[in-house]
């Protein structure tokens, strides 16, 4: 072979494997009629069956099946940074605009509230299917009736957990004035917590934000509850193992309660929480309307149908409380 023809063959190979490299990049041509649905997240996202993937499989069990009706394209973004993490939700926009968008996509699923505003800013026009902890809140919708926008999906009732959290408190601790919020510091965490401050002070209360990521600074600052006068705590989204977070409460005779019904069990005072449903059936029943013609800001946010009280009566004997018989009858469960 002559160097000129190995040269030219050379150069050939490598432009073609330059144009594979780029191929996830570029618009992929579709079949008519297909509708293209991109699955975006985090690569954990995609994984189990609450899941993205969890979706495919529940329109698949719709009659809507990948190569026939719809086409999926799975993105994963990479993970970030903290540094970027503390920009918010506007941290994933380019990611967006770089890996999804350029797909030309008909409809975007993705799960959580983070995923789901960040494609809201990256576009206005395509149809949007996730879930959020409020979708109101964040701005991705008008209200749960009638969205309004380009995004619908599962609503995850986080201002009512928040505000009956706060109820509860009062209820099983009416001496306190003053009640720790704790949360994890980040974005959503802050926001998160939000709630629970606004609940407070709309009911009298004077709340304290803890924020930390570090869960042995979480302890400490269990610790220093006392001392700052503060006789209730209301764990959030906070960073934390529920056994130690249940021995540093009760060692400082502080009242605490959560949204987590396994704090409850290791030793909290009680908890009140979200019964969860699957999420991905109904995120993949968003999808089958949108498919159908319907606008997504006409579709409403599915909301919990249940909520559950967990009551720990052992740890409100050794706290010396007594807990209010309507409370205990309205309980779904009362531990000891």
């Amino acid at each position: 072979m002559s160097r000129e023809r190995a040269f030219t063959l050379r150069r050939g190979l490598l432009g073609a494997a330059a144009v594979a490299a780029l191929a996830p990049l570029l618009p992929m041509a579709r079949p008519a009629g297909r509708k293209r649905i991109v699955l975006m997240g985090f690569a954990a996202m995609f994984e189990g069956p609450a899941g993205l993937e969890g979706v495919v499989k529940a329109l698949a069990e719709r009659g809507i099946a990948d190569g026939r009706q719809v086409e999926y394209v799975r993105v994963a973004i990479p993970a970030v940074a903290e540094e970027e993490r503390g920009r918010g939700f506007a941290y994933l926009v380019p990611k967006i605009e770089e890996l999804v968008l350029p797909r030309k996509p008909d409809i975007i699923v993705t799960v959580g509230t983070i995923m789901t505003k960040g494609a809201s800013l990256a576009t206005r026009e395509i149809p949007i299917v996730g879930s959020v902890a409020d979708p109101v809140d964040v701005g991705v919708a008008r209200s749960l009736a009638r969205p309004g926008m380009n995004v619908t999906g599962v609503a995850n009732g986080a201002v009512e957990v928040a505000i009956k959290t706060v109820e509860f408190t009062k209820s099983l601790v009416p001496r306190a004035t003053r009640v720790a919020v704790f949360h994890e510091g980040r974005q959503m965490a802050a926001r998160f917590a939000g709630h629970y401050e606004r609940a407070a002070r709309s009911m009298g209360l004077e709340p304290v934000m803890v924020a930390s990521i570090d869960p042995a600074e979480m302890l400490r600052e269990i610790r220093a509850l006392p001392a700052r006068r503060v006789q209730a705590g209301l764990w959030t989204w906070a960073a934390g193992e529920a056994p130690e977070v249940a021995r540093e409460a009760l060692a400082a005779r502080v009242p605490m309660i959560c949204a987590d019904e396994s704090f409850a069990e290791a030793g909290l005072l009680a908890s009140y929480s979200v019964v969860q449903q699957p999420v991905p059936p109904r995120l993949a029943a968003a999808v089958e309307q949108i498919l159908r013609g319907a606008d997504p800001g006409t579709i409403p946010f599915q909301y919990p149908q249940e909520f559950r009280l967990v009551i720990n009566r052992r740890t409100a004997n050794a706290l010396k409380l007594t807990v209010p018989p309507d409370l205990l009858v309205r309980a779904d469960r009362v531990i000891g």
